[in-house]
C-alpha cells in the first residue's frame, strides 16, 4: 500500500513503530520494556517506557469504549496466571503485534488514554494529536439529562429539555397512568439567548425555564408560529407561545393536547396550514388542527411503532421500527399520501436528516445500519432510491456533514467520526462525560451541536477537528509526490519505514 493513499492521521501512524524489546522480573509483577519511534523525520526520535502486561489489558479496556472494532490482546488465562519465562516470551510477542497493529487506527491514535500511555507528547507535537474543547457549553441549572434541544441560528435561541431517565422516575410515571403518583417535576424546559460581550466573548443568557411533572421525551420550535411543542411519556402534548417581539422573555401556554395514548415520538408543525402532526409509539399518526385543538382533524394508524419524523420542502418523512418510511404532502390541507419506501433489511429507525443539496434522506438506526436515500423532486415523488445501506456500531443518531464526507455517531460518551465513503474510523471525540442523548450538525456554520447524559449541551467546531488539520499538516513530511509521476518516469515502489536495529541502543 502507497504511503500517498493515506490519509494524515494513518501517514503518521506509519512512521511509529512499536517493538517491545523484552522483559524483566520486578516485586510486583513482570515487566515489559517498549520501545516507540518516530520515523517522520531525521534524527529519530525514541521514548522508552515499561509496562505490565496486565496494564496493557487495561488500557485495551478503555480503547474498546471508545474504539469499536479494535484488534484484542489475549487475555490473562490463555498464558497462565503465574508465566514461565516461555509463556512471558509468548506475551511479549502478542503485545508487540497488538501495539504494531492498532497504531495504524486513526481513532486509537487520537485517543487521550493511548497518547499518555505511549508518552506521545514527547515524540509527537501536541497540535497533531489533541482532544477538541467545546466552543461553547450549556448547563446552566439542569437537574436531569439533555433529551433534545432546538437551535435556532439565525436569533441566536436555544431550547433545552431535560428529562430525568432514572427508574424511579419511569415508575412514577407509571403510578401516574392511574392516578397514584407523587407530584414531582420530571421535566425541564431551558430558554437561552447567545450573545458576545464586549471583549468579543460568548455569553449565555437564560430568559425562563419550566418545569413539568411528567417526562419530556422530544421537542419541536416553529419560528413563523413562535410556537414550542414539547412531547411527554403518557401522550401529552403542550404547546407553548413564546413572544419574540418582547426578545423570547415571555411566554405563555397556548394548548394541551392528548390524543395519544403512548410516549410521544415526534411533533412537527406546519405554518401554512396551522396544524400539528404528532407520532406515537400507539402507532398513530394524528393531524391537529392548532385553531381547534381539542378536535382530531385526522388519524393514521400504522402496523408497527412510529419512531421518527422529519418534516423539510412540505414533506413529511416518517420512520417506524422495521424500517419503513413514509411520506406525505403538507403543503396545504390534509396530508396526502405519497408512498414508501421499504427497507433492504429490518432496522428501527433512530434519527433522519434531510441533505436539501443533494436531496438525500439520511436515517440512522439502533441496530446500527446507516441507509441514505435519493428521494424524488417535485413532481417525481414516488421515484427513491437506495444510495447506501452500511452498518457500523449501534445508534441512536447519526448526522452527516456533505463537505467533509464524514458521519458523526453516538457512541457512549464519545462521538465517532466515520469516512462515509469508505465507512473507516477517523476520530474518536471525548465529548461527554455521561452518554451521549443527542447531535445535530449545521453545515453552514460548520457547527455541531451535541447533548448528554452529564446535563450539559455542548457547541463544537468540527471542520477543526485534528484529523482534519492533520490531512494538511502532514503535506509537507510526505516521501512521495502529491502529483501524478509522468508517464516516461519509471514509477518506484515506497517500502513502509521499518524499525532500524535498536540493539546498539542498548
Amino acid at each position: 500500500m502507497s504511503l500517498e493513499s493515506l490519509n494524515g492521521t494513518e501517514y503518521l501512524g506509519a512512521h511509529i513503530k512499536f517493538r517491545v524489546q523484552g522483559f524483566r522480573e520486578k516485586n510486583d509483577g513482570i515487566y515489559y520494556k517498549i520501545i516507540a519511534q518516530l520515523t517522520l523525520e531525521e534524527p529519530f526520535k525514541r521514548e522508552d517506557f515499561e509496562y505490565t502486561y496486565e496494564t496493557c489489558m487495561q488500557l485495551c479496556l478503555i480503547l474498546n469504549q471508545q474504539c469499536p472494532d479494535i484488534p484484542q490482546l489475549p487475555g490473562v488465562g490463555v498464558f497462565g496466571f503465574k508465566p514461565t519465562a516461555l509463556e512471558a516470551e509468548k506475551r511479549r510477542i502478542e503485545l508487540e503485534k497488538w501495539l504494531s497493529a492498532i497504531v495504524w487506527r486513526c481513532d486509537v491514535l487520537g485517543c487521550r488514554q493511548f497518547q499518555q500511555f505511549c508518552n506521545f507528547h514527547k515524540l509527537i507535537d501536541k497540535k497533531w494529536l489533541f482532544q477538541p474543547v467545546s466552543t461553547l457549553k450549556l448547563q446552566g441549572q439542569h437537574s436531569f439529562p439533555i433529551q433534545d434541544f432546538h437551535y435556532e441560528p439565525d436569533t441566536q435561541v436555544c431550547f433545552v429539555l431535560c428529562t430525568d431517565d432514572s427508574l424511579a422516575s419511569k415508575m412514577q410515571g407509571f403510578m401516574n397512568f392511574f392516578g397514584k403518583g407523587k407530584q414531582q417535576v420530571h421535566s425541564q424546559l431551558f430558554c437561552y439567548r447567545l450573545d458576545v460581550d464586549v471583549q468579543g466573548e460568548p455569553v449565555i443568557r437564560e430568559l425562563w425555564v419550566q418545569q413539568y411533572q411528567n417526562r419530556g421525551t422530544c421537542l419541536v420550535w416553529d419560528e413563523k408560529l413562535t410556537l414550542a411543542g414539547i412531547g411527554f411519556d403518557n401522550g401529552q402534548i403542550i404547546c407553548l407561545r413564546v413572544l419574540t417581539g418582547k426578545g423570547y422573555k415571555e411566554l405563555s401556554e397556548f394548548c394541551t393536547i392528548q390524543k395519544h395514548t403512548s410516549q410521544i415520538t415526534g411533533i412537527s408543525f406546519n405554518c401554512l396550514t396551522g396544524h400539528l402532526y404528532s407520532i406515537s409509539k400507539d402507532k398513530n399518526l394524528i393531524t391537529t388542527d392548532l385553531a381547534n385543538p381539542n378536535n382530531i382533524l385526522k388519524e393514521n394508524e400504522f402496523q408497527f411503532e412510529l419512531t421518527c419524523m422529519l418534516q423539510y420542502d412540505w414533506r413529511l418523512y416518517i420512520g417506524d421500527c422495521v424500517g419503513n418510511i413514509y411520506q406525505f404532502g403538507c403543503q396545504s390541507g390534509p396530508l396526502q399520501a405519497m408512498g414508501q419506501i421499504r427497507p433492504d433489511v429490518k432496522m428501527s429507525i433512530s434519527s433522519m436528516q434531510f441533505c436539501s443539496n443533494k436531496y438525500f434522506l439520511i436515517c440512522g438506526s439502533h441496530e446500527g445500519y446507516y441507509a441514505v436515500y435519493e428521494v424524488g423532486r417535485a413532481g417525481r415523488e414516488r421515484q427513491n432510491n437506495l444510495i447506501t445501506l452500511n452498518k457500523t456500531v449501534p445508534h441512536d443518531y447519526v448526522q452527516v456533514s456533505i463537505s467533509t464526507k464524514e458521519l458523526y455517531v453516538n457512541f457512549g460518551k464519545n462521538i465517532l467520526v466515520i469516512d462515509s465513503q469508505k465507512m473507516k474510523y477517523l476520530f474518536t471525540l471525548e465529548a461527554h462525560e455521561q452518554n451521549v442523548t443527542k447531535i445535530r450538525i449545521y453545515e453552514d456554520l460548520g457547527l455541531m451541536i451535541t447533548g448528554g447524559k452529564d446535563q450539559a449541551v455542548k457547541f463544537w467546531q468540527y471542520k477543526y477537528f485534528p484529523h482534519q488539520i492533520m490531512n494538511n499538516e502532514m503535506l509537507p513530511y510526505r516521501k512521495e509526490p502529491i502529483i501524478e509521476i509522468k508517464p516516461e518516469l519509471p514509477k518506484q515502489e515506497k517500502l513502509k519505514p521499518e524499525l532500524e536495529d535498536l540493539d546498539h541502543w542498548q
